[in-house]
């Protein structure tokens, strides 16, 4: 169902999570996202609380639910066409043939792949019929006694999963369903499906999930799995400020890595401080200042990470700053900053919109507030500009659409400055700030199209002989305000 449909009373709303969305199992993810972003911006969390925590479990439902599918098709997928008959194979186009990969003579000392065995995928077809039969407890025991023969068979292992998160009391050891994402991450490079559902459960609980892990993975796969699973496992212990997990983590890493692999070593390190350097924790800052230290007496690494260590020295300003702001007062925008440095835009979505949510409702007590953030703090506004420019570019919506809309959007633009007296910035601003939130324009591209139509003109000048455009180039608060507002309403 559409945004527009859906009544305020979330009782009449439908149970179905993919009609809730208005989508289906072959919706692109793509279109889930705009759907789900649709009907938050309709009911906000601070407004409709109730019906916002029902849309965001239907949006992590369907996605689940259409991840799984399209991880076990794609593997009986790929089991059906490697054991296709030879007279399918006789019939295959020219391009089908060249695609195939050349077939390695057989070593005698190596199992076969356990995806070229055909009985696998069909004996995981009948066991999975027993679970949609109302047999769960027969096929989980049927399940682990085909993942004891065949590990490496992913589905197995998403299958025993989802088991045992639906049915808990049919695993007899008392396993929980963390383990067996356990078990495929240390047989598999992580991967859409399994890496997500690792995230999502240290996120639900983490002082339950995240205990000793990496000792547990074997070395021919830490390197593969060791960047994904710190990033989740850290990204949740800074949720409940659980510090010591990620000091832990890097000395049971320490002499697994430091010694062989010095560049994904100070990767690790950078990406520790990532998180730690939000927090006023004394072991925190303690172990923040000593990886940084241990960073810069790394001979090998300044030219292959240049790009991280540049970024480091940025996160060391900005959560400087950003300290100062949140022991004065912790606000929805601030936990905003803190999350886009080490979060998706994706995953920070609801957050995001109710920022701009705030910014629309209040633009200039909002604009007040950035001009001193400016002065006291200025990264922390820079980072908020680059969060709204990422959003921008994520939307690609631009102000017009064509040659003739651009034309026509500038008329009015240099109308609306040949109407205004150009004597002091401060008046200005505001006279361009009121011109913005009226049009729902962004306040580069006023600059922009003073600049493309009048540049050099004297009219267009303000204090101390600088042009206009530049004025509005250099006021951040200003460009914030605008670009939030106009991104909120388009």
């Amino acid at each position: 169902m559409s945004a527009a449909k859906l009544p305020d009373d979330p009782k009449s709303w439908p149970d179905d999570p993919f009609q809730l969305l208005g989508v289906d199992f072959e919706t692109d993810p793509r279109d889930i996202r705009r759907a789900y972003t649709r009907l938050i911006r309709r009911f906000k969390p601070e407004q409709y609380p109730e019906q916002f925590r029902i849309i965001r479990e239907a949006y992590d439902i369907v996605l689940m639910h259409i991840g799984y599918l399209r991880q076990v098709q794609g593997q009986l997928s790929l089991t059906s066409n490697e054991e296709s008959p030879d007279i399918d194979k006789a019939t295959s186009s020219n391009e089908d043939r060249l695609a195939e990969p050349a077939k390695s003579e057989p070593v005698d000392s190596a199992p076969p792949p356990p995806l070229r065995d055909s009985h696998v995928s069909d004996e995981f077809e009948r066991i999975w019929e027993e679970v949609c039969d109302g047999h769960p407890d027969t096929a989980y025991r049927r399940l682990l006694h085909l993942y004891e023969k065949h590990q490496e068979y992913e589905p197995i292992v998403l299958a025993l999963y989802w088991l045992l998160k639906l049915f808990p009391w049919v695993d007899a050891d008392g396993r929980r369903p963390l383990q067996w994402l356990l078990s495929g991450l240390s047989r598999n490079s992580p991967n859409d499906v399994l890496g997500e559902l690792y995230r999502r459960e240290v996120d639900a609980d983490p002082e339950a999930n995240l205990g000793p892990l990496f000792e547990q993975l074997p070395d021919d796969h830490l390197t593969a799995n060791v960047d994904f699973l710190c990033r989740s496992r850290w990204q949740a212990a800074a949720d409940v400020e659980l510090w010591h997990v990620i000091y832990f983590d890097i000395e049971t890493l320490r002499p697994r890595v430091a010694s062989q692999n010095q560049i994904l070593w100070a990767f690790l390190l950078v990406l520790a401080i990532d998180y730690l350097a939000w927090s006023d924790h004394r072991n925190a800052i303690h172990w923040t200042k000593m990886y940084v230290k241990e960073i810069d007496s790394l001979p090998d690494v300044h030219i292959p990470l240049g790009a991280d260590l540049d970024r480091l020295e940025l996160l060391l300003h900005l959560s400087a700053h950003w300290r100062v702001l949140w022991n004065r007062e912790n606000n929805r925008f601030l936990r905003l900053i803190r999350q886009s440095w080490t979060r998706s835009l994706d995953e920070i979505q609801p957050l995001f919109w109710s920022v701009l949510q705030e910014i629309a409702d209040k633009p200039y007590e909002c604009d007040s507030w950035f001009r001193s953030i400016q002065l006291e703090a200025p990264t922390v506004l820079l980072q908020f500009g680059h969060v709204l420019r990422t959003q921008q570019a994520w939307e690609n919506r631009p102000p017009y659409e064509n040659e003739n809309e651009r034309s026509v959007l500038a008329q009015r633009v240099l109308q609306f400055v040949n109407h205004i007296k150009l004597d002091s910035y401060s008046r200005v601003r505001l006279l361009v700030l009121e011109f913005c939130l009226r049009e729902h324009l962004d306040a580069d591209t006023i600059g922009e199209l003073i600049d493309a139509s009048a540049r050099g003109d004297d009219y267009l000048l303000v204090h101390d002989r600088v042009f206009l455009s530049n004025a509005i180039w250099e006021d951040l608060p200003l460009r914030c305000v605008c670009l939030a507002n106009r991104l909120f309403w388009s």
